[in-house]
């Protein structure tokens, strides 16, 4: 009889340390899980915030407008006005130098330019909006008088770039030259062109852009031929030595002359490089 009692109490105690031991292991089991569910959603988290922040994911917060808004000019009918638009003159990507202008830029903003030995380096920024790249172009435009030409104000009538540059050793000069495109069949002296500086809401004049009292026309802007890049000479300025920061902003604009002939469907392109030269 003692032996049976005996029996059944040590069957009692095996059933409940294997009950025991069953919760520890329910209990082990749910704290993995628990943990592997945090783990899974702090991954998840994790990882959008690094798609979100990616500017390389299609999904990223990469912001592309350009803030120079060169761009095609159509059929100049706007009236004159006093305020043209100010320029922008901050670069939405980090500048790059070449070793001479470029001709065919396809992104935007680009700089070109020309570097000199040491720090001596001058930069070139415009911005391709409308696949015109670093120029400006009328197409079937009608002819305009020089008063209302040199306030076309507005998207699409003018071309806004500028110029930087740190000098250290000696003086440098840049000259901007406008190149006609090939495709171009208005006749060189039926397109007025005509280059301004831009300081903040105020545009200065620049005295290369008259002939008299009259805009010039791109015929009349003296030749020049760097071999790689030819045009006209629209301006040139030098930069003295030691000079950190330099900046000078400009806007270009053209239209058809008000004496011209033979200007119906017709169209004229301009592209705007700098060269820079030691003095």
């Amino acid at each position: 009889m003692m032996e049976n009692r005996y029996m059944t109490q040590k069957a009692m105690f095996l059933e409940r340390e294997e009950s025991k031991k069953h919760r520890i292991l329910i209990i082990i089991f749910l704290i993995l899980l628990l943990l592997l569910l945090v783990l899974i959603i702090f991954g998840v988290r994790t990882g959008d915030l690094v798609d979100n922040n990616n500017p390389y994911n299609p999904g990223g917060n990469l912001d592309p407008t350009p803030t120079v808004s060169p761009t095609t000019s159509p059929s100049p009918s706007i009236s004159p006005t006093t305020s043209p638009d100010p320029i922008d003159p901050t670069p939405t990507t980090d500048p790059t130098t070449s070793p001479k202008p470029t001709t065919s830029p396809t992104t935007s903003p680009k700089p070109t330019g020309t570097d000199k030995p040491g720090s001596d380096i001058v930069k070139f920024y415009y911005s391709d909006t409308t696949g015109v790249g670093n120029g400006i172009s009328i197409i079937n435009a009608v002819p305009t008088d020089d008063s209302v030409g040199k306030l076309l104000v507005g998207d699409r009538n003018y071309f806004d770039f500028y110029i930087t540059s740190t000098t250290v050793k000696r003086p440098i000069s840049y000259n901007i030259i406008a190149t006609k495109s090939d495709g171009s069949t208005l006749d060189e002296n039926s397109v007025k062109v005509y280059l301004t500086k831009v300081s903040g809401m105020n545009e200065i004049e620049i005295a290369n852009c008259y002939n008299g009292n009259k805009v010039k026309t791109y015929g009349e802007y003296g030749n020049v031929d760097y071999g790689f890049v030819a045009g006209k000479s629209l301006y040139k300025e030098t930069i003295a030595a030691n000079t950190k920061n330099y900046k000078s902003s400009y806007r270009l604009r053209i239209w058809v002359n008000d004496t011209a002939i033979n200007w119906e469907n017709k169209d004229f392109s301009l592209k705007i490089n700098v060269y820079a030269v030691e003095e």
